[in-house]
């Protein structure tokens, strides 16, 4: 629901995609939820992530990771592909581009954390 959604969507299944350009280069990857303008825009082929916020999780191209706030978990264009994090709060782990096992919460929790695990 909104421009650019699932665009380019070939087989992944049981992806929920509202606000312009969400999920919008996801091909294979499937149980994705996404809500908010340009969240989640280039997972492609990766599963079981969340996003809820505008531009959150916009450039993580990684699994299983949870994000609610604006430009929460939102990565880096290009280079962006961490698994298991999570992110509450506005720009909370918000330069993240490889890093694992991260929780962060509240107002840009570790936004300059961008490959550290288990933080």
């Amino acid at each position: 629901m909104g421009r650019s959604n699932l665009a380019v969507l070939t087989t992944g299944t049981s992806n929920v995609s509202i606000g312009s350009a969400t999920l919008e280069n996801v091909s294979t990857g499937g149980h994705n939820v996404c809500v908010g303008n340009n969240a989640g825009e280039k997972i492609t082929d990766h599963s079981d992530n969340s996003y809820f916020g505008g531009e959150a999780g916009r450039y993580q191209t990684g699994a299983f990771n949870v994000a609610v706030g604006h430009d929460a978990l939102k990565g880096s264009s290009g280079s962006s592909n961490a698994d298991y994090n999570v992110a509450v709060g506005h720009s909370a782990l918000g330069s993240t581009t490889s890093g694992a096992r991260n929780v962060a919460a509240g107002y840009y929790a570790l936004y300059d954390n961008s490959t550290g695990e288990r933080t």
